[in-house]
């Protein structure tokens, strides 16, 4: 039997109604959202994994490329460079920040175990399935507010990386314009 479903959920239905109590309804929205979040968790630090290993990639190209420059570089090509190397940490900042474990919730065995209390789990099914239900939000209020905080990493991490990119082709121009 899952969450919000009750023995008086199957005699509704053997009397000839079709209707689904609200309590299941309510409990499969929420069940549903919070499986939401635990994908864009996962998201956002596969993205955040990406960004890191780019940006280790691009600053390697980038020493290489400086590496290969027989002449002296103007101080404007070095500038660029160097902002473009900033950009890049920040970039791989970002991407590791968006992979810091967060504060996600769970429903305490604690909690779980008030629910066994006889009074409780002889009850009326609605009021433990509003317990649940309730129990299930902080969750789901954990989890938006950690993968908003994923989210602001990984969107740091790709415009700085997106700016260390700009950088670097500006600083490609400068010195094949020397």
């Amino acid at each position: 039997m899952g969450l919000g479903q009750s023995p008086d959920l199957a005699s509704e239905r053997r009397q000839g109604t079709d209707e689904v109590p609200a309590s299941e309804v309510v409990t499969s929205l929420v069940d549903a959202v919070l499986s939401e979040e635990a994908a864009r968790k996962e998201s956002y630090e596969r993205r955040g994994l990406a960004v890191v290993t780019t940006s280790g990639t691009l600053v390697t190209v980038i020493l290489a490329i400086a590496g290969l420059h027989h002449s002296a570089p103007t101080p404007l090509t070095v500038g660029l460079l160097a902002a473009a190397l900033v950009s890049f940490v920040g970039a791989a900042a970002g991407g590791l920040l968006a992979n810091l474990p967060q504060g996600y919730k769970q429903i305490s065995t604690e909690s779980i175990a008030t629910l066994l209390d006889k009074t409780v789990f002889f009850g009326d099914v609605n009021r433990v399935t509003r317990k649940i239900v309730l129990a299930r939000l902080g969750e789901l209020t954990a989890a938006r507010r950690a993968n908003a905080r994923k989210a602001r990493a990984l969107r740091w991490g790709l415009f700085s990386e997106l700016l260390a990119v700009l950088l670097l082709s500006f600083a490609s121009v400068a010195a094949a314009l020397r």
